[in-house]
Order: C-alpha cells, then structure tokens, then sequence
C-alpha cells in the first residue's frame, strides 16, 4: 500500500512540474515586427529658406522725430510721427507741431549722411531745456529745407539749428536760438531770399511759401 502511495505522489509532483514549464515567461514576450518604408533623399527633396530681402539702404544711417527713429541702421523703420514722414530720401512735414523738452533730445534728430526737409502748410518746432530743434551729429552732414510751406523752429539755450555742414533754405523760415544757427554756412536756396540774418534769430522768406 505504501508503494502504491509513493507512486501517485511522485506522478503528481510530475505533472506540476511538467505544467509550470510550460508556462511563458512574460520577461521573454516576442518583439513585434516592423516594417519601414524606404527613405530616399534627393537634392529635389531638400528645401533652402529664402533670405528676408534687405530694403534699399537709406541715405542717412538714423533720423529720429521727438525720440521716435523713422530711420535706423540706415533702414526705414516703417514709422512717421506728428505730421513727419521720411520717403525716398525726403523728409515731409505736413502741419506739423513737434517739440522735445529733454536736453539730450532735439525734436530732429539726423546722422550718417545729409538731410533735406520739404514743408507743406504751417509747421512749428519748439526744443526746450537745451536741446536744439534741428541737430546733425556728423561732422560734416547738411541741411536742406525747402517747399511750400513754412517752418518755425525755436530752442531755449541751445541753436535751434545745428549742423556741422551748410544750411540751404529756401522756403519761408523763421528760427529763434542760441544761437538761432549753428553751422558751416546759411545760403538762401532758389525763389527765397534771407530777411534777418543775426546771432538769435534767423528769418527766410520764399513768395511761394504758406504762412
């Protein structure tokens, strides 16, 4: 009997083992395949981005109107401010009352080159607290005023008009300072003619000229 005991036990301890062999290891799972299409690079394949066109480099290196730069690293920034646009070279005043009470900021601000100003109707510039109403930085940069307009400029102890070069006006001007200008030189321009020329004040007259 005891034989016959030991027999059924071993064959039962037999059949676990062989059934827990057969058991899959989960740390053994098949990897699934995958299949990736073919890649092939040409150079159609490749795109290059266009570089963003430079606009045309400006004939001055910066203009600023009462702090506000129209001109920067001699390109057009897009901007005009109070009745002051700056196209093609030109800067237009139409109508326009600027001024610029800080010391270090003239309500026009120009370098890197010379600059010409065009005026339409009745313009007026007022600097206050040292600053001049129209200043050039350069050594040598110029100043053209011209138009059918009129322009006054005044600045309280400073120049109302600063600029290294020559002054060429030929529209009706009037300029108050201290000095009224400082530069190379004032010429009256075709069609105006200088009425006042002194140490304060500065008056340009041009028959075709708003007042």
């Amino acid at each position: 009997m005891k034989k016959i005991l030991c027999a059924i036990l071993c064959l039962s301890l037999l059949v676990g083992v062989s059934a827990c062999g057969s058991q899959d290891d989960p740390d053994e799972s098949a990897t699934p395949e995958i299949e990736l299409p073919d890649v092939v690079v040409s150079d159609t394949d490749l795109t290059v981005a266009s570089p963003t066109p430079t606009p045309e480099p400006q004939e001055i290196d910066l203009l600023s109107v009462c702090g506000i730069n129209l001109v920067r690293d001699g390109q057009l920034t897009g901007l005009g401010f109070g009745g002051a646009v700056y196209a093609d070279g030109v800067l237009t005043l139409t109508d326009a009352e600027l001024s610029s009470s800080g010391a270090g900021a003239p309500v026009i601000s120009y370098s890197g080159g010379d600059l010409e100003i065009v005026l339409e109707g009745v313009n007026t510039l007022a600097a206050t607290g040292g600053a001049a109403a129209i200043s050039c930085t350069d050594e040598n940069g110029n100043l053209t005023v011209s138009g059918s307009g009129s322009m006054t400029a005044t600045a309280e102890e400073a120049a109302a008009i600063s600029v290294a070069g020559s002054v060429t006006i030929s529209a009706t001007v009037d300029v108050t300072g201290a000095p009224a200008v400082e530069s190379g030189e004032v010429v009256a321009g075709d069609g105006a003619q200088i009425s006042e020329n002194s140490e304060t004040h500065l008056v340009v007259y041009a028959e075709t000229a708003a007042v």
